[in-house]
């Protein structure tokens, strides 16, 4: 009797969980919150089968000689499941750099996702993608992805763009504005300082000089289609 009412129970927690899934879909699909509720969601499961787990082993063997052992078991069995949950991402990150001599600024591609490295944490990578997102890949996961196309951390270059803009503010305010936006851009060379010059002058608009590094072709693309969009004609 015993062993059917856990059956029972197990067969109806796991029902619930799924709804707790589905629900939580739902939830994180309208609303930006449950995006970030739904993130706890595996450690909502976790823990509810650890629960459930103790107490069938107390409902099953509280009464027996052996039960303090059978605890202890699963104590151990659970730290040692948790510590692995954590360690292992570290565990593979320490195999993963020595495997792969990679450095802060490398453009590179892990699977379906390229661009450059942003930084090397214990147990993730960050890469700033070339659509401009910064992603962070757990070092398990490369363990499975296909990785490739490393590259010189060095720049693209510097690029010149000129810019006509229509004469709504006067020259100064309109170079700290552009000077503010290229600052800002992600595309960008952090350790290169972008130059913005007044090159030609007319009645109604002034054209001005761009100068900046990026990491490759396409980052420069992104900061034109950026500047022609806030602003207007671009000649490069």
């Amino acid at each position: 009797m015993k062993l059917f009412i856990v059956v029972v129970l197990i067969v109806i927690t796991s029902f619930l969980l799924r709804i707790l899934k589905l629900l939580m879909g739902r939830i994180s699909e309208s609303n930006p919150v449950g995006k970030k509720i739904q993130l706890a969601e595996p450690l909502i499961v976790l823990v509810v089968w650890i629960i459930l787990t103790f107490w069938i082993v107390y409902y099953l063997f509280y009464d027996k000689p052996y039960y303090n052992f059978i605890v202890f078991a699963l104590i151990g069995l659970v730290f040692l499941l948790v510590s692995w949950f954590f360690v292992r991402d570290f565990v593979a990150g320490v195999a993963f750099r020595i495997q792969n001599n990679y450095s802060v600024g490398d453009i590179v591609q892990f699977g379906s996702v390229s661009g450059r490295i942003d930084n090397l944490f214990l147990t993730h990578v960050s890469i700033f993608t070339n659509e401009g997102k910064l992603v962070k890949i757990p070092y398990t996961r490369l363990s499975n992805e296909i990785v490739s196309q490393k590259s010189s951390s060095g720049s693209f270059g510097k690029n010149q763009v000129l810019l006509k803009l229509p004469k709504k503010k006067n020259a100064d305010e309109l170079k700290d504005t552009l000077m503010n936006l290229l600052l800002n851009s992600p595309w960008r060379v952090a350790t290169r300082k972008p130059v913005v010059k007044l090159k030609s002058e007319w009645s109604d608009s002034y054209e001005f000089e761009i100068q900046l590094e990026t990491r490759n072709e396409k980052h420069l693309d992104y900061v034109v289609s950026y500047l022609k969009n806030r602003f207007g004609l671009i000649k490069k």
